[in-house]
């Protein structure tokens, strides 16, 4: 032990002696291994952010992105219909609740200047299947159902402080949104995000909708309208179990509607992890 400390101690005074004499190169050392040290924990905080942090919403393990796809012909996350979103909800047996999801860029005027914002729709579930709780106001529900868009709006916390200074009386005020007037009904929490893709930006208004009436045309099980879905799995049940029943389902979808589904696009409906198809695209970037 006593050997080892003497070598030791000979070496951190040769290693001192050649950091004086050639401070350049100490220098160069030192600032080397900073930059490395900070580029490894910048890339694991990145890492951690986006690839390894749970979503932050309620069980997020149980959402899950719905697809419809169209193998046989090469198409993937084809648009569905209304029969489609009940089938969903009711004859498949896997969800404890589901949302379409309609995003696009609208005109917002009645806030101060006007200007373009992302606007998402969804069920009237939407904010309650993702565990969502308000900062004022409140958030939809079954008293604002509407078999075309409901007349209510949700909005940011973000264009709350930008368009209307934060006021705390905001609920109760109109906006418009593309000429149609929407009563705001409450204010989502700081940090809240639309899970899923948007135009340009962060989702800004929330509308829901019933899509079964003006502006949507009548429900018929080929008018496939609805763009994105999500769904809240039930409690217990793994990924594998849902996409079994859904592989089932649709095949006994397409024995009963062969008009609507034909063979050589082998119509099906596939589920996948609302965190991966999130991440899937930063991933390999990472």
């Amino acid at each position: 032990m006593t050997r080892f400390a003497s070598e030791l101690g000979q070496d951190v005074r040769y290693g001192l002696r050649m950091m004086v004499k050639k401070p350049t190169v100490t220098i160069v050392a030192v600032l080397t291994l900073a930059l490395g040290v900070g580029a490894n924990t910048a890339i694991f905080s990145i890492v951690h952010a986006v690839l390894l942090r749970p979503l932050p919403y309620r069980d997020p393990d149980r959402l899950v992105r719905i697809f419809f796809n169209e193998p046989g012909v090469g198409l993937r996350d084809v648009r569905f219909s209304k029969p489609e979103l009940d089938d969903l909800q009711t004859r498949a047996g896997v969800f404890e609740d589901v949302t379409p999801i309609f995003e696009g860029s609208e005109n917002l005027t009645g806030a101060g200047q006007p200007e373009r914002v992302e606007g998402v729709n969804g069920s009237f579930s939407y904010f309650s299947m993702l565990g969502v709780t308000p900062q004022i106001g409140r958030l939809f529900g079954p008293q604002d159902f509407a078999p075309g868009f409901a007349a209510e709006a949700v909005i940011s916390d973000g264009l709350w402080h930008r368009a209307y200074g934060a006021d705390p009386n905001v609920v109760g005020r109109t906006l418009g949104l593309d000429n149609d007037p929407l009563t705001i009904i409450g204010v989502l929490p700081p940090g809240f995000r639309h899970p899923g893709p948007t135009i340009s930006g962060d989702a800004e208004v929330f509308g829901a909708g019933g899509f079964i009436a003006d502006p949507f045309p009548k429900p018929t099980r080929g008018t496939r309208i609805l763009v994105h879905g999500i769904g809240r799995l039930k409690p217990g049940l793994t990924l594998a179990q849902a996409q079994a029943r859904l592989t089932a389902m649709a095949a006994e979808l397409r024995h009963d509607f062969p008009g609507d589904y034909p063979p050589q696009a082998q119509w099906t409906i596939e589920v996948q992890p609302l965190q991966d198809t999130l991440v899937g695209n930063v991933r390999p970037m990472l």
